[in-house]
């Protein structure tokens, strides 16, 4: 004999049949098994009690007066509501065509009478069952569906987050662009003579200090040049001012065009003076970088009708080249290179006076040869 079940929760099973009988037998039957059970013997019946309370599944007699089970199975099956709800059909028919016409209306299964009580709670467990399977599965697409949804939505969001960081780290670029090329403005504007385009007095006072610490530090000669265009009063009067600005910066560029190694700087020192800052260079080296500058500016050839040495324009040069010791500090150095530019201009100018504390290392730049005005 088939042991009745009792379920945790009590599911509700409607048994619809015109037969009285029928209902009393499976009303009783289910009850046993643990089943809450409710009885309606119509279509119509069944419909008004499914509105008050929806069974978890429905027994179903085909032939009923009025709305037969056909018809009952339909309808309900139409419903959003109860169109979950499994319907087993049960009758005394056998035909085949009746039976398959059962499941095309929505049956999920059909028992022939008389029944065994025993058939009936299988079918009625399995179909529990499968519909406890199916709610369990729906549940969970909709918990899918709903973390899907989420994620769609956070995908959506980190998408818009991302594409706002983008936005934000280029407007940050941009604007560190403009930042960088601003300070190196500022810095060029600080640092650079606006006429000649070298470097201004500030930046020489500042590198001339840096070059002779780095001197003393590595015991490295270094040298100093003053240079000064000849007769500049004089040009600036007959000329102009602004043929005397075009000057300059023609002097200017020609004398950073050779003194152009790491470390090497050209300055206007002051009105038509410029300096050049010549770092681990000898006498003889420096003295060579000079005379390839005079080289140049005679070819450039800057008509000077009011000079007193050429037709074109010239320069006066003193330098000195030290190595950096106790005795000896960098006003010396600018001191000897500024007494060695003046002995440039007494002798005649258009010339080049070297500090001769030191020799000259190189032995063909000899003092007594007097090379391109050497002395």
């Amino acid at each position: 004999m088939y042991a009745p079940v009792y379920h945790e929760e009590e599911q509700i099973i409607f048994v619809v049949d015109d037969n009285l009988v029928n209902l009393k037998l499976l009303t009783g039957m289910l009850s046993q098994h643990g089943y809450k059970v409710y009885a309606a013997n119509s279509a119509t019946e069944a419909l008004e009690q499914i509105k008050v309370e929806s069974p978890d599944l429905i027994l179903l007699d085909i032939k009923m007066p009025g709305m037969n089970g056909y018809q009952l199975c339909s309808l309900l099956k139409s419903r959003v509501e109860t169109q979950h709800i499994p319907i087993i059909f049960f009758s005394g028919i056998t035909q085949s065509i009746e039976k398959i016409k059962a499941f095309s209306v929505g049956g999920v299964d059909f028992i022939t009478k008389p029944f065994q009580g025993i058939e009936v709670i299988i079918r009625i467990e399995h179909q529990l069952k499968l519909a406890a399977l199916q709610k369990e599965l729906l549940k969970k697409n909709k918990i899918l569906e709903e973390e899907l949804q989420y994620r769609s939505k956070m995908e959506s969001l980190l998408v818009r987050q991302k594409a706002r960081l983008e936005r934000e780290i280029k407007q940050r670029k941009f604007m560190e662009g403009l930042l960088r090329d601003r300070n190196l403005k500022l810095s060029r504007q600080a640092n650079i003579d606006a006429l000649t385009q070298v470097a201004n007095r500030r930046h020489f006072d500042g590198c001339f200090t840096r070059e002779w610490q780095r001197a003393t530090n590595e015991s490295q000669p270094l040298s100093l040049v003053l240079c000064d265009v000849d007769y500049f009063k004089l040009y600036n009067d007959n000329y102009g001012h602004q043929e005397g600005d075009s000057c300059l910066y023609q002097v200017a560029q020609t004398l950073a065009s050779v003194a152009n190694l790491p470390g090497d700087l050209v300055a206007r020192y002051g009105g038509e003076e410029f300096a050049l800052i010549l770092p681990d260079t000898y006498n003889y080296a420096a003295i060579a970088v000079i005379q390839n500058i005079q080289r140049l500016i005679a070819g450039l050839k800057i008509a000077h009708a009011e000079s007193n040495v050429s037709d074109y324009v010239t320069l006066s040069f003193g330098g000195v080249t030290l190595l950096p010791n106790e005795r000896i500090n960098q006003k010396d150095l600018l001191k000897r290179a500024d007494e060695s530019l003046y002995r440039a201009k007494r002798k005649g100018r258009n010339q080049v006076c070297w500090f001769e504390e030191h020799p000259i290392l190189n032995p063909d730049l000899i003092e007594s040869s007097r090379l391109n005005g050497l002395g």
